[in-house]
Order: structure tokens, then sequence, then C-alpha cells
């Protein structure tokens, strides 16, 4: 799922923050309120891996081995085009909501996204975190996560250039300009860290892209050098390819940022 570029609303999350007690065990976010308009998806899925061999091929290996009961429900509150997932590894299952659709949105890049989302929280990757925390967690989560699941997907022949492009488009429709809180400047370190470990990780560059450089350096210095900072710890851990590097880099951000109160990896 993608998040704007400056989230104005985090700043309430912030004011409420102090309430928040440390979490007693490390856990996931409460599951999903679900909507009322759940679907059969065997009908999406197997016209899925029909249109796009990518996805059936994708399906088959990564996706069948795991034998997660999987279900699917259409919520009219998500903006078009975007998808939540939540994964229980203790039940074997996972959610998945989708949002309106569109004849010019890649349906099986969307939905193999989630999917991957699934594959990669039962392979480990894990953080944890209370409601207070639920945006900032979000963003810290898909910094690594979002990279991570489609570099995946880019290895069967889904077309990774495209849903870069789409995530590079609210970077540059947002005013330039930041707002001078911490918290917020790391949402949008985080963001500038998953552009950057996309450009690099997952459609094989080995530069930085050059136009989000320069927007972040113009609008967004603090977010970008937070950002540098990031980067410089993920380069230290030896990247994230593993749920045990992931762990260390989120924990040395959630030491860094203090968010002890409400956020943790285990």
């Amino acid at each position: 799922m993608f998040k704007s570029f400056l989230i104005l609303f985090l700043l309430v999350a912030i004011t409420i923050s102090s309430a928040c007690q440390t979490p007693s065990r490390c856990s996931p976010p409460p599951p999903c309120s679900l909507p009322a308009n759940e679907f059969d998806p065997s009908q999406l899925l197997s016209q899925l891996r029909q249109e796009s061999q990518p996805f059936a091929h994708f399906y088959e290996d990564k996706i069948a081995p795991l034998g997660y009961t999987i279900r699917w429900f259409h919520n009219l509150n998500l903006p078009p085009g975007e998808a939540v997932t939540c994964v229980y590894i203790k039940d074997h299952s996972a959610i998945i909501e989708l949002g309106n659709t569109s004849p010019n949105d890649d349906v099986a890049f969307l939905v193999a996204h989630e999917l991957a989302g699934v594959v990669t929280i039962d392979g480990g990757y894990f953080l944890g975190y209370s409601p207070q925390c639920e945006e900032i967690g979000g963003y810290l989560f898909d910094m690594i996560l979002t990279p991570l699941r489609d570099s995946m997907l880019a290895e069967y022949g889904f077309n990774a250039t495209k849903e870069f492009n789409l995530r590079v488009k609210p970077v540059f429709s947002s005013a330039c300009g930041e707002i001078n809180h911490p918290i917020v400047q790391l949402a949008n370190a985080c963001l500038y860290v998953q552009l950057i470990l996309y450009w690099q990780d997952v459609l094989g560059n080995h530069s930085v892209p050059s136009d989000v450089e320069n927007r972040y350096l113009q609008c967004s210095p603090e977010s970008w050098a937070r950002g540098k900072a990031i980067l410089a710890i993920i380069n230290e851990v030896g990247g994230y390819d593993t749920p045990v590097k992931a762990k260390e880099i989120f924990q040395r951000i959630i030491s860094e940022y203090n968010l002890e109160y409400c956020a943790c990896v285990s």
C-alpha cells in the first residue's frame, strides 16, 4: 500500500503518543477490521493466472506451497488501486483487502504485491507497533518490505519500472517544503529510502535517481539527511536480505527516534 509524500495527520498521532505504554510483548498490529464485502477470489485468481504468465509462475512457485488460507475483501474505503494485507503466521492465514481498480491498473501486479507480503512476513520479516505508531510503523516496514517483495516480483518478469514511476509521482505532485517535526521527517525519509532501494535493488541500477535526489534536496533537506543516515545504517548492516538484518535496521531506527514506547522487533 502506497502512502502520500507528506502526512500532515502524523502530527495528530504524535500528540496522543504520550499516552501509549511500552508494549508488554512485541506483537503485530491489531487484527484488520473486516469490511462486509468478502468475495470468492477463485475467478479473479484464475483469470490472472491465465492472463499473466508472471503471475501464474509466481503463484505456483511462492504462494501455493505456503498453504495459507487467504480471505479476500473489497474495501470501498481504500483509495483506488490500493490494497492492504494482514498476515497471521500462527493461524497460517491472511486477509487481503482490495480497493477499486480501473482499466489502467496493473491488477496482476497489485495482487501479486500483496501476496508477496504474505511470503516475506511468513519468512520472518516483522515489525510490531501499537496503534499510536501505525503511520510511522507502516512507513518503516514498507521502506524495506516494498523493495524486498517487488524484487521478488521482478524476477518473475513483472513490470517493476512502471510501478516505480507510479511510486515517484506523489513526490513531485506534493508542495515543496517540509514540516519541522522529526517524526514527520522520518516518515518522508523512509519514503526516500524506499525509492532509492527500489531504484537500486529492484530495477538494478548502481546510482541514485537524480530527479528524486534533487527534489528531496530542494524541498525536504532534513528528510533527505535522515534518509541518508538510514541508508548508511543499511549499508553498515550489510543489506536487508534476511530478517535478522532487517531487525537490526529497525531496532537502530527505533532507538535513534525513541520509538521504544510503541514499536518493537523480536
